[in-house]
């Protein structure tokens, strides 16, 4: 693609940012609210490599808050509808969809060669296990970690947070029991999918460029859609 494309953000990243950007290996999990919106801005940023995993349908309910679909792909696969507008947006991207729910048996990357970075876009405790579970296997096998970058919303509500299991996960964060809680239809505010996306997109860029370091901490961002206000809660592993 034309290098004009990206020349009204390009001067804000370094040579080394911009390197990683481009080259890396990305996996989206979740395509729905929060979904859409990352693989949205990541297109837009400049990522050239990604692999998109949701096993749902689009439904209208989906419509009000999910960002790249419109009414045309009702009743069709996320990932497959994700990866059609993607395309539209940035032609020369190497996307995969797998419309799949991904489970800790999974290889996450697997049609990269890899992952260096996952976005966490799911509503579910016991999902995230599995993935966290599946992506440690996969940065031990390919003998460099990775970065986990989570997100959650509900209603008016959100959280992001950027993790590195094994030496910091999802336990570490949530609590040794987050998998075994429930999850009930949550109500979502449409801007507040959107604010929480932009926040995990925004932190994954403060951890590039550089070498990940196994850390044992977590700045955990919460955000308010009512006020707009934002607290910085730093987790330190837990035990």
């Amino acid at each position: 693609m034309n290098s004009e494309y990206f020349s009204r953000h390009r001067p804000l990243l370094s040579d080394e940012q911009w390197e990683f950007v481009r080259n890396a290996a990305f996996v989206v999990v979740g395509a729905g609210g929060l979904g859409s919106h990352v693989l949205d801005l990541l297109v837009r940023l400049g990522v050239t490599r990604l692999e998109v995993w949701d096993p749902g349908i689009l439904d209208e309910p989906d419509l009000n808050r999910q960002s790249l679909y419109t009414r045309e792909d009702l009743g069709r696969p996320k990932a497959e509808r994700a990866e059609k507008r993607l395309r539209a947006i940035h032609p020369d991207i190497t996307i995969v969809p797998v419309v799949k729910a991904l489970n800790r048996n999974d290889r996450p990357g697997k049609h990269l060669g890899g992952t260096d970075i996952c976005f966490d876009c799911l509503d579910s405790f016991s999902a995230r296990a599995g993935l966290e579970t599946a992506l440690v296997r996969v940065w031990e096998e390919q003998n460099r970690p990775g970065l986990l970058v989570h997100g959650g919303v509900t209603g008016y509500y959100g959280q992001a947070a950027v993790l590195n299991p094994p030496s910091f996960g999802y336990a570490d964060l949530l609590g040794s029991d987050f998998a075994g809680r429930e999850n009930p239809p949550k109500p979502v505010m449409p801007h507040t999918a959107a604010l929480v996306a932009s926040v995990q997109v925004g932190e994954f860029l403060r951890f590039i460029g550089q070498p990940f370091a196994l850390r044992e901490e977590a700045d955990l961002i919460a955000l308010d859609g009512r006020t707009f206000q934002s607290d910085v809660m730093q987790i330190k592993k837990r035990g």
